[in-house]
């Protein structure tokens, strides 16, 4: 009967998992620490210990295998559905991040933009379906997670730029051509904003960065009070426009440069025709364009300011560049307008 049971408690141990044994061997040694445990007794209870533990395992283990039986399968299909839909967003995001809309450059453009931004209004609530507004909560997916990612840089940096026009719509010395552009830049960006919190309805910064800029533009004033207040503005900064004083006086170079700037096909294309009422030229002098390398003279250069009267009777204050082209033994060509750089309509009389 002893050898039987050694026999048992042997084979036991063989099996048991190293959990298990590690616990019979602890319980083993505290029962032979023991003076009142016979060595039978020992044994029978060394031998429920393990069975004991071996059967919370298999219970355990079991549990286990029937959670993952739980777990719903998804099929190749419905993969293949998912990265289709997350593809979709990121490509509605960059969509939606990229809208251009015409800028503000005069008082026209106004009642452009806000036909455009109506029309993309339109559009892209259209091609934004419920069934890409859910894909965007699983968090779960990697590429989904890089395209979150990017909405969050993205959202942080209108927001902003929302501050900014906060700042500027609030101070009043800031003149009415900058709140209005600023208002515009409101509107359009509020758009964006608006078409993001469709597309991720559950994104909390979206949805507060959309909310800010919703408040901005409805305490952003109207545009016919801006009108107006450019309006005077900008009578009054014609009333001041002055050409600049005369570095030097040149009948020659004033005639010549003259000439140059009537038949430049960017002043006929801006204008249509002009009359030259006065040049004033900024230098002295012309200044030598030479070879990096050799130091030969290429062409020289020079800037004069000019008071024209256009077609539409207006008269424009304009900053212009000139050149004439080296031709060797210190000669030089017929001087040529290459660029433009201030146009200002002034009164005529101020000329």
């Amino acid at each position: 009967m002893r050898k039987q049971m050694l026999f048992l408690t042997t084979a036991i141990a063989v099996n048991l998992p190293a959990g298990a044994v590690a616990a019979r061997h602890q319980h083993t040694a505290s029962i032979q620490g023991s003076q009142a445990c016979s060595t039978v007794q020992c044994r029978l209870s060394d031998q429920s210990t393990a069975l004991l533990i071996m059967s919370k395992q298999h219970l355990a283990s079991s549990s286990t295998l029937q959670a993952r039986e739980r777990l719903p399968r998804i099929t190749r299909e419905q993969m293949y559905e998912h990265r289709r839909l997350n593809k979709l967003v990121a490509e509605m995001f960059r969509k939606i991040r990229n809208l251009s809309v015409r800028r503000y450059n005069s008082t026209a453009d106004i009642d452009v933009i806000k036909k455009q931004l109506s029309e993309l209004r339109q559009s892209m609530s259209r091609e934004i379906t419920s069934e890409l507004s859910q894909a965007t909560q699983d968090t779960t997916s990697r590429s989904m997670a890089r395209t979150l990612t990017d909405v969050r840089y993205w959202t942080n940096d209108k927001s902003t730029k929302l501050s900014e026009i906060e700042s500027l719509l609030a101070d009043p010395n800031t003149a009415a051509d900058v709140k209005i552009s600023a208002q515009l830049d409101l509107a359009r960006t509020h758009e964006k904003l608006r078409l993001m919190e469709q597309l991720f309805p559950a994104n909390a910064e979206v949805s507060t960065a959309n909310a800010f800029s919703a408040r901005l533009l409805a305490n952003s004033g109207n545009f016919d009070d801006l009108l107006q207040q450019q309006n005077i503005e900008r009578v009054a900064e014609i009333a001041e426009t002055r050409l600049r004083p005369a570095a030097a006086k040149n009948q020659a170079v004033e005639k010549q440069l003259a000439s140059a700037l009537s038949s430049s096909r960017g002043i006929r294309r801006e204008f249509s025709s002009v009359q030259v009422l006065k040049v004033h030229l900024e230098s002295a002098n012309w200044f030598l364009e030479r070879n990096e390398l050799t130091g030969r003279i290429l062409r020289r250069n020079r800037l004069a300011n000019f008071a024209i009267k256009a077609a539409d009777g207006k008269c424009y204050a304009i900053n212009a560049f000139f050149e004439q082209n080296h031709q060797g033994g210190g000669r030089y060509g017929t001087a040529y307008h290459s660029r433009a750089f201030l146009q200002d309509e002034m009164l005529c009389e101020n000329v």
